[in-house]
């Protein structure tokens, strides 16, 4: 971790850890019922395969209270809890505990550490693959048994026992929680070094469903500690069944004329899935390949089937049974004149039975349709990363179908699969032009074209993990009068990067989450005497959205507007990237949400320059002394001297999560850049660090319980009985880190000795 700030510290840790994954801690104290309690599940219930690890460094006391939990989710009764912390009672061992069913016997611990043995470091890691339980210490496996786990979705508790009434003395640092059984070189890897430090979890593939670097990252509120999940949920495209949904590819002889073929595809199958429902589908007059759901569904699992007809042949397999509401991953792989095959997670579920009804030919002539069967009938539930391969691929071994199920997500790499013919993930990278979706093969050119679908079947999924460079936001009340201004003045004092000459374009970029339902929601002001460029929000009652505007008047109170299209409008209570372009080049206006052009431009006309500005804020229209304020979260804030292109426009928007914009590709446009929350502190008012220039923000009427949650985040944890001093530069592998004390974000200068 290199130097950072967090709400009202700088972190600076010894010159000899600045590299390392964790150089800071928390400290709980036991008497002062010090906890963290995350906002919602970390989405483990039932008896699926899961894994918790931490590194927990044990106060004495702990050895005077029973059953001292460090971590720990479900609920209090048999089997339906994972927790590590303190076993006995009086607790005196570390424990990997499964309510009413632990995980060893005392002396199976008692030979290994005691929690009160020494004052250091340790790694404990659980582990469950739907059979057995382990247990390991420091990346060595100290236990093993047979359990049966059904825990219950729940809240994950850090620092406290599940039942409330018991406290963990002591520090925590590193927990990760996974939705698979992590292999033994995973938890080796988790462990790390002396030298490197601990392991990076976000590095493991498939990553945690949810990491908390406890100190590292965590922001004091004025009340409590925002504990930010570092891992964010990917996207995936979710199919209602209804409105003739679908996506149809634009070639139609992918794999034709092959002699074998294979097909991935991961499908999570909701309640009203019905029988012949369809996957994936092509068809060459009475030729064709069908992936279908196809028999007996029940409200726990539904069977999935090929069915085949191939020069005169027509055949289907025996039914591959999965579960309902759960993420499962399928592969249908087979060769002509040879037995199909169907695997299910990895492992091979059903083998076509008869040998005399082997498909005879593969022929195409028409396009691949994912969503349906060839009689319209339409898939219900989510997919993603839908793949088309020109060969049978192998069980096992390099680029196989383990190598493809991937512990159960899916790769982002495809590399070493020479067979690859398409590859469609179904996800945030994907283009949505107002009535269609733009679906990327990834493996080729031969993109997807929706039918019947809107913006809102793209949504958020735990089939894989993300993280972002900024885990918070401010949070702007309008009521108050929250604002962030960047300059007020005299004109020509103002930075020049700021002004618009009459052959200057400019892009403003930022996220934006609302709550009100009302207009006027200003997200930006640029404001002189008669000028001004304004981008703001004006509710749409009729959806509960909001359509995003820009409006702009120059010198010569000329005056040209732009707003969102009415088929793509920026949604209420959710995160939205809006970018606002004025291109010179091109003299017109444009406004992107979530990287897509809502329309087709305004013509600038005889706009001139935008130069006579005296006022820059962030949250608030300033003409009149201040009418309209924004209601909501702001993120992220940029500004650029040039008009974006699309694919710059995407890039910023990053598959819904903030990026490094120093890592962008037209940084050398970038002329300020707010991450709101992140890098930013409070000593009565906000500060907001500008990461590019120097043109910082100070805010208006806005406490320091105005930092919040970050873009698109989930489960994040808030402290609760801690004062804002239980960060400490401590954390395994790594000491002597030093934290600042009345310092603030701007106290970091550039001079240096020479």
């Amino acid at each position: 971790m290199s130097t950072e700030f967090i709400n009202d510290q700088w972190r600076l840790p010894n010159n000899e850890n600045k590299d390392k994954q964790s150089n800071y801690s928390m400290d709980f104290d036991g008497a002062n019922n010090d906890h963290i309690e995350t906002s919602s599940n970390v989405g483990i219930s039932g008896s699926q395969s899961r894994s918790m690890s931490v590194w927990l460094k044990g106060g004495t006391s702990n050895n005077n209270k029973s059953w001292p939990m460090a971590v720990a989710f479900g609920q209090g009764s048999t089997n339906k809890a994972m927790w590590i912390g303190g076993g006995g009672s009086p607790s005196a061992y570390w424990y990997f505990g499964w309510w009413g069913a632990p995980s060893a016997t005392s002396g199976d611990l008692a030979t290994t550490i005691r929690m009160d043995a020494d004052n250091d470091w340790h790694l404990l890691t659980s582990t469950y693959d739907g059979t057995t339980a382990k247990g390991y210490i420091d990346g060595v496996e100290v236990v093993s048994a047979a359990r049966t786990i059904n825990t219950t979705d729940s809240t994950l508790k850090i620092g406290e026992h599940l039942n409330g009434s018991v406290y963990w003395d002591g520090q925590i640092d590193g927990v990760s929680i996974y939705n698979y059984a992590l292999s033994s070189s995973q938890v080796t890897t988790l462990y790390g070094s002396s030298s490197t430090g601990i392991g990076n979890p976000m590095s493991l593939s498939p990553k945690p469903v949810a990491y908390y670097p406890l100190g590292d990252q965590d922001a004091f509120n004025g009340a409590n500690y925002l504990v930010p999940n570092s891992s964010l949920k990917d996207y995936v495209f979710d199919f209602g069944g209804s409105s003739n949904e679908k996506i149809t590819t634009s070639n139609s002889s992918l794999i034709n004329g092959e002699s074998a073929a294979s097909f991935s595809l991961w499908i999570k199958g909701k309640t009203g899935l019905a029988s012949y429902d369809g996957m994936l589908c092509f068809r060459s007059g009475s030729d064709y390949i069908l992936i279908i759901a196809r028999g007996t569904i029940t409200s726990t699992e539904f069977p999935v089937w090929i069915q085949h007809s191939g020069g005169g042949v027509t055949t289907s397999t025996s039914n591959a049974i999965v579960s309902l509401n759960e993420w499962n991953h399928i592969v249908v792989s087979g060769a002509v004149g040879g037995k199909w095959n169907i695997y299910v997670n990895g492992e091979l579920s059903t083998t076509q039975s008869q040998a005399s009804n082997n498909i005879a030919a593969i022929s195409q002539a028409s396009s691949f349709i994912i969503g349906q069967d060839i009689s319209s009938r339409e898939f219900v539930g989510e997919m993603s990363n839908v793949q088309i391969f020109n060969t049978a691929l192998p069980a096992t071994g390099s680029n196989s179908v383990e190598t493809l199920y991937n512990n159960g997500s899916p790769l982002t790499s495809m590399t070493g699969f020479t067979s690859l013919q398409g590859w469609w993930k179904l996800d945030a990278s994907d283009t949505y032009d107002g009535t269609n979706w733009t679906i990327e093969d990834h493996a080729g050119s031969n993109d997807g074209t929706s039918s019947g679908m809107t913006q809102a079947n793209l949504v958020a999924s735990d089939l894989s993990f993300k993280t972002s460079i900024s885990p918070f936001a401010l949070d702007f009340d309008a009521a108050s009068g929250d604002y962030i201004e960047i300059y007020s003045g005299t004109v020509g004092n103002l930075p020049p990067s700021f002004s618009v000459g009459a052959s200057d374009s400019q892009t403003i970029s930022c996220w934006v989450k609302s709550n009100t339902t009302t207009n006027n929601n200003f997200i930006w002001l640029q404001r002189g005497t008669t000028t001004y460029l304004r981008v703001y929000l004006n509710y749409h009652s009729g959806t509960d959205s909001y359509r995003a505007n820009i409006i702009v008047r120059d010198d010569s109170n000329v005056s040209v507007s732009e707003s969102s299209n009415a088929n793509n409008l920026v949604n209420r209570n959710q995160w939205n990237h809006i970018t606002t372009v004025i291109d010179r080049t091109n003299a017109k206006l444009y406004v992107y949400v979530n990287k897509v052009l809502t329309g087709t431009g305004t013509a600038l006309g005889s706009l001139g320059a935008i130069t006579q500005i005296t006022d820059v804020n962030m949250g608030r229209d300033s003409y009149g002394g201040g009418r309209y304020y924004f209601n909501g979260k702001l993120s992220n804030c940029s500004i650029w001297n040039a008009a974006l292109t699309s694919a710059q426009v995407s890039e910023l928007y990053n598959e819904g999560v903030p990026q490094n914009l120093n890592n962008h590709s037209a940084y050398s446009n970038l002329v300020s850049w707010w991450q709101l929350g992140s890098n930013s502190s409070f000593n009565t008012n906000w500060t907001v660090l500008d990461e590019k220039g120097s043109n910082n923000g100070t805010s208006a009427n806005m406490g320091e319980d105005a930092i919040t949650d970050g873009v698109n985040s989930y489960a994040n944890g808030l402290s609760s009985g801690m004062g804002g001093d239980e960060v400490i530069g401590d954390a395994p592998y790594s000491t002597a880190n030093s934290l600042s004390v009345n310092m603030d974000v701007e106290d970091r200068v550039t001079d240096t000795p020479s």
